[in-house]
């Protein structure tokens, strides 16, 4: 199977999205809860949300690769 290829800013846009979906999904209503007034993110949640970027990475790359610079 031949992978997609993405350029690197879709391949950014395409993992943040997704990865902020997923947060979006798992927090449900508290969503407030782990982000301040300005709407970012409290520190000790941004490195779960790291991992969730780097997980949905994983996945995409099993059906797209990300075009080199």
């Amino acid at each position: 199977m031949s992978k997609v290829l993405l350029s690197q800013d879709d391949w950014i846009f395409l993992y943040s999205e997704l990865a902020t979906y997923f947060e979006e999904r798992l927090v449900g209503e508290d969503i407030h809860g782990i982000r301040n007034s300005q709407g970012q993110r409290f520190p000790e949640y941004d490195e779960q949300f790291c991992e969730l970027c780097s997980d949905v990475e994983e996945i995409m790359e099993k059906v797209f690769e990300k075009e080199e610079s």
